[in-house]
């Protein structure tokens, strides 16, 4: 489809460049002459085939920009396409909630092939005969024959790995989180090298002279020499550069933070800077010359107050991050307090990488995987004045302990003491598990036992960081805890509403994990259900409903008229119906293996959430989720794909013949919410020849129910939402032995 063109005309100059628009430096390199309007957010560009392409988050779609004649054609990739590359002809595009790179032919706009790569593609190179795949949640670099369409090499390169670039005798990998630049041998794919640059590493150009590195916290540009992969210099040019592209001996950074696109020297000078007006995101070097592109500037959108309608405030009618338990209350408490860690605050999935928070960097943890120290960054305030102290980190662990005496969170059992603060809440002392010192602005964390999860678990909001001060209680409506966030609590009525304004105290300190917030006042209130919710922004009496979970079926359909507001991107969870081992019928192996093969996947997703939020698995783990691999053996015809087809009920008949089960009774739980998920599941039970029938609890004794061993209840609905981005906290807590206690009223985790 193309597009009607955005321009000022040929070469004329042009003022203030608009937001998602990319735009023609003139051949005196200092004037900005032609723009045009593209796909919204569109934040990584690259030239190539007499074009330039850039790939939009917003909207799912790649643009392609004829240098000659400025016409633009939209070309929909998928939910959100992160880094490109031109090469063998051919564009390549990352697929950063897929687990793909799309093959495009630039000739007609079309998906050739998507190849699957990895979970959670993002940075996209073409060098040395190949194109190179960094996948963030991984921690892989692929290597894709490009004429063959298939992964040739997959290397390890550390965690959260982001940009790439081929060039300059190497393949060159920016991790984010570790503030370094690894190089890649391409033959052989050994990492020969890491080079430290700066923090936060976003964006890389390789050229003739060396390496350019955008270290978006720090406002710097670092070259590394690839004769000897040091680090030669680093320049500041602004605040949160986000793109690059190297022009013979120069470098042009896109410099989001000031609205500027600056000229480098091939030793750093500054050779010239142009008001760009927007938030430059990317550059791209064409024979015609160079282009930007702009996102909107994070002046458009602040202030006035953002209304929220949510179906979860508080678990315990506080606000308290030590005691919060509900997937929405983290979001907000995510706007007021502060870990030592956090994830980066990006879509896609750069947004499951760690990053440092209150704490500098994430630090690694020793050799023996049991002590961890961070530094604190200096001067960061909570929204009472006092200055935050690394005995605030320790003092809020123990009270961690203290106000969930009956129900301490289950992350931290690690730490050194933590036992013993389980044991007796009141008498927490974490001193040797978490060594604080305050003058040199230092935390140690000691475990008994390597925890590879533990950095995640810090990012929680159980180990927010409050002042030292704070008491041993918890937080009600009337004194809130002081936060370290954009956001303070203004007001809150428990089960009705919360209100939070600006923390006037707040300046950024970590740009990745804790930008500054848009608008001035946020108003979250509690609604019935995701009806009244939905009701409530298509009236206009709110912006945005909260429901993280929000169905597009079933009695709260969204309105075709409305669809252009709704918005759905990946949670990192699982629905599933749960089958008890321990009682007849299911545990008999072969009466698993029949339920699984019999269900039709597709309707229980359509019955769950509607297929734009749902889609049909075989397995525990999301789609694109660390350890993801497709693979499906309950499906009408198996195959290598891994994904599901249809159901196989005539091999479910046989395998429920051979267990001699049929005609028992089987119960299906349910809550209300979900009986019609539940009655389907029974229809499929009762084909297989048992007499199935559906039992409704009230939803809030539903999981007490059906965790309680005593009632032995046979199957019924149940869901998984990660807490943390790792497999382990799908597997452990889901089929450990830990997590089952017999005649206990509910689940330990």
């Amino acid at each position: 489809m193309v597009l009607a063109i955005v321009s000022t005309g040929g070469g004329s100059r042009i003022g203030l460049v608009d937001a998602d628009a990319a735009v023609r430096v003139g051949a005196n390199g200092k004037d900005l002459v032609k723009q045009v309007a593209v796909g919204a957010g569109p934040a990584r560009a690259v030239a190539g085939g007499g074009a330039v392409w850039t790939s939009n988050t917003v909207d799912g779609t790649v643009s392609r920009i004829d240098t000659r004649t400025g016409n633009v054609q939209t070309i929909a990739v998928g939910n959100s396409p992160a880094g490109l590359a031109f090469g063998n002809g051919q564009l390549w595009v990352a697929d950063a909630e897929g687990r793909n790179l799309s093959q495009v032919d630039p000739r007609t706009g079309k998906i050739v092939r998507a190849i699957g790569v990895g979970n959670g593609p993002s940075g996209v190179a073409f060098g040395f005969g190949a194109v190179w795949v960094t996948n963030s949640v991984d921690g892989t670099l692929v290597r894709v024959d490009p004429v063959a369409g298939v992964v040739r090499k997959k290397i390890s390169v550390g965690a959260g790995p982001g940009a790439v670039a081929a060039g300059a005798g190497g393949v060159w990998v920016a991790l984010p989180a570790a503030g370094s630049v690894v190089r890649v041998e391409p033959d052989s794919g050994d990492v020969v090298d890491i080079v430290t640059v700066g923090n936060d590493p976003v964006a890389l150009a390789a050229g003739a002279k060396g390496v350019w590195v955008a270290n978006a916290q720090d406002g710097t540009v670092t070259r590394i020499a690839p004769e000897s992969d040091a680090k030669l210099w680093s320049m500041p040019v602004g605040a949160a550069p986000s793109g690059l592209a190297v022009d013979g001996d120069n470098v042009w950074v896109a410099v989001a933070g000031s609205g500027e696109l600056v000229r480098l020297d091939g030793d750093g000078h500054v050779l010239r800077t142009i008001e760009v007006g927007n938030a430059p995101a990317a550059t791209a070097v064409t024979p015609d010359g160079v282009w930007v592109t702009t996102l909107a500037s994070a002046g458009t959108h602040r202030g006035g107050t953002l209304r929220l309608e949510t179906s979860e405030l508080s678990e315990c009618r506080c606000i308290d991050p030590a005691v919060a338990w509900e997937a929405a209350e983290w979001q907000l408490l995510n706007l007021i307090y502060d870990g030592l860690v956090a994830y980066r605050r990006v879509g896609g999935s750069g947004g499951s990488t760690l990053v440092g928070d209150l704490a500098r960097m994430v630090p690694r943890a020793t050799p023996d995987g049991r002590n961890y120290v961070f530094r604190l960054r200096a001067g960061v305030r909570y929204s009472d004045g006092t200055r935050v102290r690394a005995t605030d980190v320790r003092r809020s662990m123990e009270r961690l302990y203290a106000v969930n005496e009956n129900r301490p969170p289950p992350f931290y059992g690690s730490i050194v003491g933590a036992a013993a603060c389980a044991r007796a809440p009141a008498r927490c002392d974490l001193s040797r598990g978490i060594v604080a010192d305050d003058a040199a602005g230092t935390v140690a964390f000691h475990l008994t036992t390597p925890d590879p999860e533990f950095l995640y678990k810090l990012a929680l909001p159980f180990a927010f960081v409050v002042p030292g001060a704070s008491p041993m209680a918890v937080a009600r409506s009337r004194r809130p805890l002081a936060g370290t966030g954009p956001y303070r609590i203004d007001g809150f009525v428990p089960a009705r509403e919360l209100r939070l304004v600006r923390n006037s105290r707040f300046r950024v300190f970590a740009p990745a994990a804790r930008p500054d917030g848009f608008p001035d006042r946020i108003v979250a209130r509690l609604s019935d259900g995701i009806g009244d919710q939905i009701r409530a922004v298509v009236s206009g009496r709110a912006d945005v409903a909260g429901g993280f979970s929000a169905p597009t079926s079933g009695p709260f359909l969204v309105d075709a008229a409305n669809l252009g507001q709704l918005r759905v991107a990946p949670f990192g969870s699982t629905e599933f119906f749960f089958l008890n081992t321990h009682v007849p019928p299911f545990d008999d192996l072969r009466v698993r293996r029949a339920v699984n093969l019999a269900v039709d996947r597709s309707r229980l997703a359509t019955l769950s959430r509607g297929p734009q939020a749902a889609r049909p698995t075989c397995q525990i783990l999301p789609p694109g989720f660390p350890g993801y691999r497709p693979y499906c053996p309950y499906t009408l015809n198996p195959s290598a794909a891994g994904t599901w087809t249809a159901p196989d009920v005539g091999r479910a008949l046989r395998l429920v013949a051979g267990s001699g089960t049929q005609g028992m009774r089987v119960t299906v739980w349910s809550d209300g919410d979900r009986r019609r998920i539940a009655g389907y599941f029974a229809s499929v039970l009762r084909a297989l020849g048992y007499r199935a029938e559906v039992r409704v609890v009230d939803q809030k004794v539903y999981y007490d129910t059906i965790g309680d061993s005593r009632r032995r209840a046979q199957a019924g609905p149940n869901a998984w939402i990660r807490d943390y981005t790792s497999a382990g906290n799908f597997i452990v807590q889901l089929f450990s032995c830990s997590s089952f206690v017999p005649g206990n009223a509910a689940l330990t985790v």
